[in-house]
């Protein structure tokens, strides 16, 4: 289905009934991306699955938005679907927009989901030096017989130092993944109150494992369920399980 959302054409689904359960994907991929979770859950939710903006069907942003214009867009899209509550979950860089909505409006999240997700990885150090690097790089790839060489240089840059691949990727987002690529949440994860689950990849090798330690451990209260035997889209390789985990805490037994 489409909605207009802050002059956007913005594509979604919503499936089944009850309580409401958003879905927001990773990085390059769209809502569609659920549908073996939607088929699993909509007789006991009310799922909805956002194309964000520069995804899918969706329109692209007018011009590079940062997690704050991601964050505002998620706020429009509540109000004009009369969302006034919902468990949000969020797959990778979905996961991030996830917890700063929580973290922003904690009335409208019911419980949190974090699904390998990104955000902790880069120090403030590590994210000056990556700056301090590609402007240098900038300078020396500017000199007529080295300007062939730039697009390899930044794509090995990316791949290998910073190992941020979505970036190869981001296409005419480019400048949206610029802005992303900097956000830190650390200092944002202990003030989450809401309710957490996080589930993560026992191989993830995009946000490996350690880092949903991490945020487990800022996080107060949360839990942590590890899936072995799966990658960076855990939801996909062991939908089962996934499933499981999630309705049990969603559903606790005594209900």
């Amino acid at each position: 289905m489409l909605t207009k959302i802050n002059s956007l054409n913005i594509n979604y689904t919503r499936t089944g009934a009850g309580p409401n359960l958003l879905f927001l994907h990773g990085w390059s991929l769209s809502g569609a991306v659920f549908s073996p979770l939607t088929e699993k859950l909509h007789d006991r939710f009310t799922v909805w699955a956002i194309d964000l903006p520069g995804f899918g069907q969706s329109d692209p942003p007018p011009g590079p938005w940062g997690n704050e214009e991601y964050i505002s867009f998620l706020n429009s899209f509540f109000k004009s679907k009369a969302l006034e509550k919902a468990v949000v979950a969020g797959h990778s860089f979905g996961g991030a927009l996830a917890a700063m909505f929580a973290h922003r409006y904690p009335a409208k999240v019911t419980k949190l989901i974090l699904i390998d997700t990104a955000g902790t990885r880069k120090t403030k150090l590590k994210l000056i030096a990556y700056r301090a690097i590609a402007s240098l790089g900038k300078t020396i790839f500017s000199f007529p017989y080295l300007k062939n060489m730039k697009q390899a240089a930044r794509d090995n840059f990316y791949r290998y130092a910073v190992k941020e691949t979505d970036y190869l990727n981001s296409g005419s987002l480019e400048g949206t993944f610029k802005k992303i690529i900097n956000r830190d949440l650390n200092e944002i994860y202990p003030q989450i109150k809401i309710p957490t689950l996080i589930i993560w990849g026992e191989n993830d090798k995009v946000t490996p494992l350690k880092e949903g330690l991490k945020i487990q451990q800022l996080i107060p209260d949360s839990q942590l369920k590890i899936i072995e035997n799966a990658g960076h889209h855990v939801f996909l390789e062991k939908p089962e399980q996934f499933c499981k985990i999630l309705l049990e805490f969603l559903i606790p037994q005594s209900q």
